[in-house]
């Protein structure tokens, strides 16, 4: 299964996106939790509005039928 997370629209490029954790919560349920972290005010970005996203590939649960989540944006300069 291929599950695709975005974080919709920002207005320049430079973001970064990850996967915090998944779990299960069945074993046709998973819940996937994902950041975004926003560039620092001083990196050299492209200025042009962009959908940062990332696609995640879940091996081995052939019974997954619904997975939900969230996107967390992170501001601080650490990374989970």
């Amino acid at each position: 299964m291929y599950v695709l997370i975005g974080a919709g629209s920002k207005p320049t490029g430079g973001y970064t996106m990850g996967i915090s954790k998944i779990s299960y919560d069945t074993v046709a349920k998973a819940y996937v939790y994902a950041y975004v972290k926003r560039p620092t005010p001083d990196m050299m970005v492209t200025q042009a509005e962009s959908y940062p996203n990332m696609l995640i590939k879940i091996n081995g649960s052939k019974k997954l039928n619904n997975i939900d989540g969230e996107v967390q944006e992170i501001i601080v300069d650490t990374v989970p």
